[in-house]
């Protein structure tokens, strides 16, 4: 039986998604921190999470969540999960088609997904062919369009769990925490010239993109980059270095 998740249905999905994962083809390890995640962003609607459910144990799991192009909602497919003792016997099949009759039902024109197009075109998904991302190959960056008179292009944002910045070991909670510790390390009249730096850095604690230029000796922990920045002689010349904060993909106007 398929059926609308509930609250409380939260701890035993976390546990079912973290082990279904382990033997996935590709994984993180990550997936459930992710769910637990795509359900606290505001704009997201968590009423079109669904399991499969067999005899009072969950086998199956997927979510379409709310996310935009430009202001047009659309929905993003993620996570899939099933359990490994029930895999290739239509579990995912069936989770899929009825997320996507739910989907119909909403006036929302597009589901978008990042996976296998070998996969997921029997459902009508096709690679966008104008998507572009320094992370993600084209031709994983799928579409289903539910109004076939309708064509996107803009940012499509897919969602990634928010980064870290941590300083000498501590961990920067928000900008508040990051003013203080930056302005232990480096002198007002630095602070000053730095200014145009130190705005797009606040992005990044904002989830946006942002800019790293410092000049006296920092520790930043990104994700899995670490960024020692050496002291320089001449204080006007920056050291950069770019990351993104949030996963995004342009879509890119057609014709």
């Amino acid at each position: 039986m398929i059926r609308q998740v509930i609250e409380q249905d939260y701890p035993v999905i976390y546990d079912f998604i973290k082990k279904a994962f382990q033997t996935a083809k590709v994984s993180d390890g990550t997936e459930q921190d992710f769910l637990d995640y795509l359900r606290t962003i505001p704009e997201n609607d968590n009423q079109y999470e669904y399991i499969y459910v067999l005899n009072h144990q969950v086998i199956g799991h997927v979510k379409l969540n709310i996310t935009f192009i430009g202001k047009d909602k659309v929905f993003l497919l993620a996570p899939l999960a099933v359990h490994i003792d029930y895999r290739h016997q239509t579990i995912g099949t069936q989770l899929i088609q009825y997320a996507l009759q739910q989907a119909k039902k909403t006036g929302i024109d597009a589901v978008f997904l990042v996976g296998d197009p070998n996969y997921y075109g029997r459902f009508g998904f096709y690679p966008t062919k104008q998507a572009y991302n320094a992370k993600i190959d084209n031709q994983f960056v799928l579409e289903l369009s539910l109004n076939k008179n309708k064509q996107y292009h803009g940012i499509l944002n897919i969602y990634e769990m928010p980064k870290t910045i941590v300083i000498d070991g501590k961990k920067m909670q928000n900008k508040e925490d990051f003013y203080q510790e930056i302005e232990k390390k480096f002198t007002k009249n630095l602070l000053f010239k730095m200014g145009h730096n130190l705005d797009a850095l606040e992005d990044i604690l904002d989830g946006g993109y942002g800019v790293y230029a410092y000049h006296e000796p920092i520790i930043v922990i990104w994700e899995n980059f670490t960024l020692s920045l050496k002291y320089l002689k001449n204080e006007m010349q920056d050291i950069i270095a770019v990351f993104q904060a949030k996963n995004h993909i342009q879509l890119k106007k057609k014709g």
